[in-house]
């Protein structure tokens, strides 16, 4: 394997990796809130987040290796 695609298949996603946030039970709760229909912004308040992330996490832009989809 060539250095790229080496630190791909090693990289740490979700809670494993060390700079992370948030926890699997919180990226679910928040694509929960929002689908529910809870402002972006209220949830990101709740979070400590921005609303740009709110939105990545429910888009399944971040987070994208939870197989939850937005409805």
């Amino acid at each position: 394997m060539n250095g790229v695609s080496e630190m791909h298949y090693n990289a740490r996603v979700g809670e494993k990796n060390g700079h992370a946030k948030l926890s699997l039970a919180k990226v679910v709760e928040i694509r929960q809130e929002v689908l529910q229909g809870i402002r972006q912004a209220d949830v990101a308040l709740k979070y400590g987040i921005s609303q740009q992330q709110v939105s990545r996490i429910y888009s399944t832009q971040s987070w994208s290796h939870l197989s939850w989809r937005p409805k």
